[in-house]
């Protein structure tokens, strides 16, 4: 596990294919993370933390053969979109 508490991405993921993790406590942590006035404001929107759950609550509901077929199971991750302008 690292400093921070969060576990490396493989073994977060192996943990959330096997129930040990479920993706509701990675939602809550992820959000509360987000929000917490320590990392600043560095996201320009953030997803409603009700939908949030609501999807998590989702993937937990997922078997273990669902779950398989998921590359990204449960992991959190941001997506960023680069603009390039002429300078």
């Amino acid at each position: 596990m690292a400093e921070n508490g969060w576990m490396g991405s493989a073994a977060l993921a192996a943990s959330l294919r096997t129930g040990e993790t479920m993706a509701t406590a990675v939602v809550e942590r992820a959000a509360a993370l987000a929000r917490s006035a320590d990392h600043g404001p560095i996201w320009i929107s953030l997803h409603d933390s009700h939908v949030l759950h609501q999807k998590a609550r989702a993937l937990d509901a997922l078997d273990a053969s669902e779950r398989a077929v998921l590359p990204l199971f449960g992991l959190p991750f941001a997506a960023a979109a680069c603009i390039a302008t002429p300078t």
